[in-house]
C-alpha cells in the first residue's frame, strides 16, 4: 500500500498524464473517456457556426481566447464572427476592438478586399485606442501594438479618424 501512494504522488508531481490515461484511477479514466466521447460527439453533431446560431456561448473571456487562437490559425472569418458577437454583447471591451482591428489588418494582403480591410483595420484600431484611454486600460503591450499598427495603417492613406467602417469579413 505504501508503494501505491508513492506511485500516485510521483505521477502527480511529474505533471500531465499520457493520453491513454495510464496512472489514473478507474474513475479518472472513465471521466476522461466520457469527456473525450462528449467532445467527439459534439464536434460531429455541431459545427462552430451551428453553435453560434444556437447562441450556445462559452464565457466572454473564453471567446476572446478562442478568437486569439483562430487568428493565430488564420481562421479570420470565424474569428470575425465571434468578435461580432462579443461586440454585440459588450462594445466597451478594448481587447475586442483591438483584435477586430488586428484580424482586419492581417487580411489587408487579400487583393479582392484590400481597401475594405485597410479601412476596417484603421477604424477598429482607432476605436480600440480611444476606448483604451476612456476606460483607463493598463495593458501597455496592447497599446504599443495598436500604435504600431496604426502607424503602418497611416502609411496606407489619409487621416486616422474614426470612420465607422464596415466589418472586415469578406463581402
Amino acid at each position: 500500500m505504501g508503494w501505491q501512494s508513492k506511485s500516485k504522488k510521483s505521477n502527480k508531481s511529474t505533471g500531465k498524464q499520457n493520453n491513454r490515461g495510464q496512472g489514473l484511477s478507474g474513475q479518472e479514466r472513465m471521466t476522461l473517456k466520457m469527456r473525450e466521447k462528449a467532445k467527439k460527439k459534439t464536434a460531429e453533431e455541431y459545427s462552430v457556426e451551428q453553435l453560434l446560431e444556437k447562441n450556445v456561448f462559452p464565457p466572454y473571456e473564453s471567446r476572446i481566447t478562442t478568437t486569439k487562437l483562430l487568428i493565430e490559425a488564420e481562421e479570420y472569418e470565424l474569428a470575425t464572427e465571434i468578435l461580432e458577437s462579443l461586440l454585440e454583447e459588450d462594445d466597451e471591451v478594448v481587447q475586442v476592438w483591438y483584435l477586430f482591428g488586428w484580424v482586419c489588418y492581417l487580411q489587408v494582403e487579400k487583393p479582392e478586399e484590400t481597401e475594405a480591410f485597410k479601412d476596417s483595420a484603421r477604424t477598429y484600431l482607432t476605436k480600440a485606442k480611444k476606448l483604451y484611454v476612456k476606460v483607463k486600460c493598463d495593458d501597455s503591450p496592447m497599446l504599443e501594438h495598436m500604435e504600431q499598427l496604426l502607424a503602418r495603417a497611416g502609411a496606407w492613406r489619409g487621416p486616422l479618424g474614426f470612420q465607422g467602417g464596415s466589418s472586415c469579413r469578406e463581402h
